[in-house]
């Protein structure tokens, strides 16, 4: 059997419980977080997705391919359609917003949009209406404090929502853009220096940052003579590491 288990250890919705064959995949049953007052369910006798209410009642009956959490008041679904299967956008009574066009998986919606991929593979962003942003890039990431970066492996541009450039980065590591951009306002480390938005440096050392969250980055220098320390953006030392002697 399949079920739900609260942090007691004890059965929720027990009427979801499911009987499966012993060699089942039971991917789909992970746990999914409420969202929108809605959680993704997997009914294995239909082999399709539906969404449960906060009470763990069906809300919006399995009838998706696949399915993503909401978000902002949408949730990413696939279903079957004359053209083969494609990804749209459903509210939280399971009509469609966005009708399903997308090949590809889309993002979720952070500020209004959420990422799409186009069929020539570049990508771009869907407004909450439908509406496509005139914007195609190899890569496109979440907006976060109304501020996103799209671009291509040598050359980033920041946008706003409004799909409007504010500065541009140049060759950035994407996954310490990935890291530095969950920070409210964001921040962007390029190579050995944090920047602004704007591209204003705030800290820049002959070394190497790490970011640690909460606004804090791990300095460790290029010189063994030198400490290492735990710094804020505005360069305040938070704690430093002595060298030792051995």
């Amino acid at each position: 059997e399949i079920c739900y288990l609260g942090t007691d250890g004890k059965v929720k919705y027990p009427a979801l419980t499911q009987r499966v064959d012993r060699w089942t995949l039971i991917d789909n049953m992970k746990a999914a977080p409420l969202r929108d007052k809605r959680r993704r369910h997997f009914d294995y006798s239909k082999n399709r997705f539906g969404y449960l209410d906060a009470s763990g009642n069906m809300v919006i009956a399995p009838q998706y391919l696949k399915a993503k959490d909401f978000s902002e008041g949408l949730a990413a679904v696939k279903v079957e359609t004359p053209d083969g299967e494609k990804w749209g956008f459903i509210d939280t009574k399971g009509d469609f917003v966005i009708g399903p066009k997308f090949m590809e998986e889309p993002g979720d919606f952070h500020d209004g949009w959420a990422v799409v991929t186009k069929t020539s593979q570049k990508q771009t962003y869907c407004g909450k209406d439908g509406t496509i942003m005139p914007i195609e890039e190899s890569n496109c990431l979440d907006f976060i404090g109304g501020l996103a970066l799209c671009g291509t492996s040598a050359v980033y541009n920041v946008i706003n929502t409004k799909g409007e450039t504010v500065s541009r980065v140049l060759t950035p590591s994407i996954y310490e853009l990935h890291n530095i951009w969950d920070e409210n306002p964001p921040l962007i480390l390029h190579y050995s220096t944090l920047f602004t938005p704007d591209m204003h440096p705030l800290l820049s050392r002959y070394g190497s940052f790490t970011y640690l969250g909460d606004g804090l980055f791990w300095f460790k220098s290029s010189h063994v003579d030198v400490t290492s320390c735990v710094v804020r953006a505005n360069g305040e030392i938070v704690m430093l590491f002595e060298l030792s002697e051995f």
